[in-house]
């Protein structure tokens, strides 16, 4: 039988440990939730992304919610630690892990990148490849000076001549741009 008070407690516990008394995302102190799917503790800042997740992530309070024994037997088994040690595994160096403070699109991303496109774990190695390339292309979203609104932009962002060009219309300029890159 699930004692909720042993429970809590047995978690109040494993947040204290070195390992787990930071948000496994982005740093923060103390962290009040864990997602008991991946056995991690995070922040309320995070929560709210790991809650966009439900497939990968389930998200409870660990102070506020009733934790069953086998939830918690299961956090014993994981942590922080081991998480991070599974999920970012092949983080590139130069990659920006984001901080508390950062704003909530960067941790955002972050988590999805982790969790859920497993981009560090190893396992594929294209993803990598992509950010190790030294040239990145994409859309992006341009603020209009007369109409101020927002429109879509091919981008290319190229490490070797550190430039980061964006067309107006898929012409002729984007594909001599893109040869030129190739």
């Amino acid at each position: 039988m699930a004692s909720p008070e042993r429970n809590k407690k047995i978690l109040l516990e494993m947040v204290k440990q070195p390992s787990n008394d930071h948000c496994a995302d982005c740093g923060a102190p103390e962290p009040d939730w864990a997602s008991y799917k991946l056995g991690v503790f995070v922040c309320v800042n995070c929560s709210g992304t790991h809650r966009d997740l439900p497939a990968i992530s389930r998200i409870k309070s660990i102070r506020l919610d009733f934790w069953d024994d086998s939830l918690v037997e299961f956090m014993k088994t994981r942590g922080n630690a081991a998480a991070n040690a599974f999920y970012e595994k092949c983080v590139p160096l130069f990659y920006y892990r984001p901080q508390e403070k950062d704003c909530v699109v960067l941790k955002d991303q972050w988590i999805r990148a982790k969790y859920e496109r497993r981009e560090f774990t190893g396992e594929s190695n294209s993803l990598q490849q992509g950010y190790s390339s030294g040239l990145y292309e994409g859309i992006l979203w341009k603020k209009g000076k007369d109409n101020k609104q927002f429109l879509k932009r091919r981008f290319l962002l190229s490490e070797t001549d550190f430039t980061l060009r964006y067309f107006t219309k898929e012409d002729v300029s984007w594909l001599k741009c893109r040869r030129h890159f190739s």
